[in-house]
């Protein structure tokens, strides 16, 4: 029994420093994401007039979905952009024949014979549309997976640089211009990443609103830490460098963990060549997403990343190899305890504090202390995000109430059935 007690002791005092740890990370996340968000305001300001004179040629690859509203509303976005030379490619496969003909009549788009020059394995196009008026291609192909999609736009991406964007997600005017910036700064830059918000109403729901918290406050804690060195990219827009994607094989066949696939292969084959890689997070290249009906909708995304992340991460295990991979291996081991195993480690280390209060092991007293503790600290860290990216909240007595009431459900039973759907994509 003695033996069981240390051992249910000992646990308690792992979980207890990682969750001082994640406590710690999320706060430097936040502190630091200021920082480089008024570092970013400072540039750009010095940048934009000069703007005209530094670009790189683009090719923006644009997964079209099912709903052609969705498609126009990312379209109208670009065509808003002030990035100078950049191509748009529209790859389709499984729109309605209807809403696809309504689409080529409203973008004046016409059959296009192009040649293919496939460096990329992948299914072949069915055809090609290009616009009279727009610097626009329409691809249409079989319904395949996600990666398919994307290595095909890359074969018939004509730049030596592209972006990946999906149908509803919408850019400000400067978005690109973000999302290539570290490009120019930096020689070995193979890939760029932004950040994701869902789109609010005058009015947003409660359920966009904890979307947001979690989108600001959790998922790009990591990226936020490393900045220009990190190894992984998750939904946001994103950029690439054409050849060195190539070289690599592509996005990884499948619909899930593309990004997080696609840049640990990068830094994989960067090092095994001896080559210096950088992965850069921008949180002001932002993409705004339309909101989410149900909830149920929420935790199935939330579950296919947990998945794609794993995956990604067991198909490049080879950078825990100390010896070729020096430093990448401790980000490699900061992402997979607190980025994949966090909600497992989460909810075993809740299970381990009940067995030791049920046993007596601890102090109700200290216990009750650090719980409103933790709460306190999670109440301050979401208060910060909302002042800071979500939302305009006054503490008035008008608002406050509702502050606390979504700090209470973001804490209690929505983090609960987020961390249940992740463990559930972490075995699936």
């Amino acid at each position: 029994m003695n033996i069981l007690k240390n051992i249910l002791l000992g646990l308690l005092l792992l979980f207890t420093v990682f969750f001082i740890c994640r406590c710690l990370m999320a706060l430097g996340a936040v502190i630091f994401d200021s920082h480089i968000r008024f570092r970013a305001q400072q540039r750009e300001a010095f940048l934009r007039p000069q703007r005209d004179r530094r670009y790189m040629p683009l090719s923006v690859l644009v997964m079209a979905g099912t709903e052609p509203q969705a498609l126009l509303a990312t379209l109208d976005s670009l065509q808003k952009q002030t990035y100078p030379l950049y191509e748009i490619i529209v790859l389709e496969d499984c729109m309605k024949d209807s809403d696809v003909q309504a689409l080529t009549e409203q973008l004046e788009l016409l059959p296009l014979p192009q040649p293919v020059r496939r460096q990329l394995k992948c299914t072949p196009e069915t055809a090609i549309y290009e616009s009279g008026k727009l610097p626009l291609r329409l691809v249409r192909r079989p319904k395949t997976c996600l990666g398919d999609a994307w290595n095909l736009g890359i074969n018939i991406a004509r730049y030596p640089y592209f972006a990946c964007i999906r149908a509803g997600m919408q850019l400000d005017a400067y978005g690109l211009d973000t999302l290539m910036g570290p490009f120019f700064q930096h020689r070995d830059t193979m890939a760029t990443g932004g950040s994701i918000q869902k789109a609010s109403s005058a009015r947003p729901s409660s359920l966009t609103t904890l979307e947001n918290l979690e989108y600001d406050r959790s998922i790009p804690a990591m990226q936020v830490l490393l900045h220009s060195k990190t190894l992984l990219l998750f939904g946001g827009p994103s950029a690439y460098r054409k050849d060195t994607v190539i070289e690599v094989g592509g996005f990884p066949a499948r619909d899930d963990g593309l990004d997080p696939g696609l840049t640990l292969t990068l830094q994989r084959h960067c090092r095994k060549k001896g080559q210096s890689c950088r992965i850069v997070y921008v949180p002001e290249a932002k993409g705004v997403l339309p909101p989410s009906d149900t909830f149920p909708q929420v935790l199935t995304r939330r579950r296919s990343w947990q998945e794609g992340m794993k995956l990604a991460m067991k198909d490049n295990a080879e950078l825990l190899c100390l010896y070729r991979f020096g430093g990448g291996t401790l980000q490699y081991l900061l992402f997979l305890v607190f980025s994949l195993w966090t909600p497992l480690l989460s909810m075993v280390g809740a299970l381990n504090v009940l067995i030791c209060l049920f046993l007596g092991l601890l102090d109700n007293g200290l216990l009750l202390q650090i719980v409103i503790l933790s709460f306190l600290f999670k109440l301050l860290l979401s208060l910060s995000v909302f002042r800071s990216r979500t939302e305009k909240v006054s503490l008035s007595p008008r608002f406050l109430p509702r502050v606390l009431l979504l700090w209470l459900q973001g804490n209690t039973l929505y983090r609960l059935r987020i961390t249940i759907a992740r463990i559930r994509g972490l075995f699936a």
